[in-house]
């Protein structure tokens, strides 16, 4: 049994993920490109998520440093020690490192508690994080459901094992029962204890073979040379001036270079990065952005809007005209280049109402399609999660026994 569950890297299980361990105000966005242009859309960008193919010396090469090199007090760095664990920690590793990111209380308290522990102990301690497991593992298929150490919680009605006694009649017989049945020979005269035991005995014995096949699968697997490649997590973030790459295979956080001070984001430094291993490496990876909740952004605004209309309504109640800097303050606002230059040489009341009219019609539809897609989001996720094997197979059988079957093959 393993502690956690694979998951898909998908930009809907991330964005809920993110919501459910008690990240607020964030979403993840999928990057197709590394374009500096492509980027600021994005913006603000809190970090990136790269996922690659794990190469055993990608770890190796850190091991000699690790004794050197002493981690920064401003940054909080795990180690990885709980297998399947790496989008969970990909994630915390840009959430507790980033002042803007607004915190749940469960993880503002695991912060503060963990910030005396070493890196590896905070691993340990991050494994027995009840949310957090929890939240991780209830994105696994149901099929998986039954392997996991910790199982997710689910609203299931169990029904109570129910004994029945045998008769008294059959209790006397069953004293006499020939010794051969059991194959223990230092057995209670208690029928009741030696039936116990001997279910006992039988459920180790099956529990033992269990684990015995799945040891010699996993034995295989790790001895194979074509098993499937295994593909790892780790997160770019932003801390004080400088760029950082946190990953928790690695005993030490590994610094990429400094800030630019001419004015280029941090993302230039982690992209020239991210290219490099994607060249390197196989064609199959994944880049992830940890961004501002799109709807959390549009609504600040509306909210600009509206304390512009409140001013510019003002202005018409004086006869008085918006000032120059009325531009400038709309500037972060859902404004057109055309209506942003009208807005900035034509200063006028009417002129002003109708480009914020537009501009608010404009952030209300991008606010319903966000709303959209983070349905869309849940609906995958329960897709993803639920187990179609049964229905499959009735539906089979159904065409099998109404002779259908072979109508639908052709």
């Amino acid at each position: 049994m393993v502690d956690r569950s694979m998951i898909h890297w998908l930009k809907g299980v991330f964005t809920e993920l993110a919501s459910q361990i008690g990240i607020k105000g964030v979403e993840i966005a999928e990057i197709f490109s590394l374009d500096a242009e492509y980027l600021k859309a994005f913006e603000p960008i809190y970090g990136l998520i790269f996922l690659f193919e794990w190469h055993a010396e990608d770890t190796e090469q850190s091991k000699i440093a690790a004794d050197i090199k002493s981690i920064p007090e401003k940054i909080f760095f795990i180690n990885q020690v709980v297998p399947d664990a790496c989008a969970t920690q990909a994630l915390l590793s840009i959430a507790l490192n980033s002042a803007t990111i607004e915190l749940d209380s469960s993880l503002v308290e695991f912060k503060q508690f963990c910030l005396e522990l070493s890196p590896a102990m905070r691993g340990l301690a991050l494994s027995g994080f009840q949310r957090l497991r929890v939240s991780h593992n209830s994105f696994a298929r149901q099929t998986d459901i039954s392997t996991l150490y910790y199982p997710v919680p689910q609203k299931r009605k169990y029904k109570k094992a129910v004994t029945k006694k045998p008769p008294q009649s059959v209790k006397g017989n069953l004293a006499r029962v020939p010794v051969s049945i059991s194959t223990d020979t230092s057995q209670k005269s208690s029928t009741g204890t030696t039936l116990k035991s001997r279910k006992a005995q039988q459920r180790k014995n099956m529990t033992s073979k269990t684990c015995d096949s799945n040891l010699e699968k996993s034995q295989t697997t790790c001895n194979d040379k074509s098993a499937q490649p295994k593909y790892h997590f780790i997160g770019y973030v932003p801390i004080d001036d400088a760029v950082w790459e946190l990953d928790g295979l690695k005993r030490m956080p590994k610094k990429l270079g400094n800030i630019p001070k001419n004015g280029d984001s941090w993302i230039s430094i982690a992209i020239s990065i991210i290219q490099k291993r994607m060249n390197s490496y196989s064609v199959e990876f994944n880049l992830l952005a940890l961004i501002e909740d799109r709807v959390q952004m549009y609504e600040k605004k509306k909210r600009l809007i509206s304390t512009a209309r409140e001013c510019i309504l003002k202005c018409e109640a004086s006869e008085a005209s918006p000032t120059s800097d009325f531009a400038v303050f709309l500037k972060e606002a859902e404004l057109s280049v055309e209506d942003y230059a009208v807005l900035k040489s034509k200063l006028n009341v009417s002129t002003a109402l109708e480009i914020l009219d537009k501009s608010d019609r404009a952030i209300d539809c991008r606010i319903k399609e966000e709303a959209e897609k983070r349905q869309e989001y849940k609906d995958e996720n329960i897709r993803r999660r639920f187990n179609y094997a049964p229905f499959i197979r009735k539906w089979f059988e159904i065409m099998i026994r109404n002779g259908s079957l072979a109508s639908h093959i052709k």
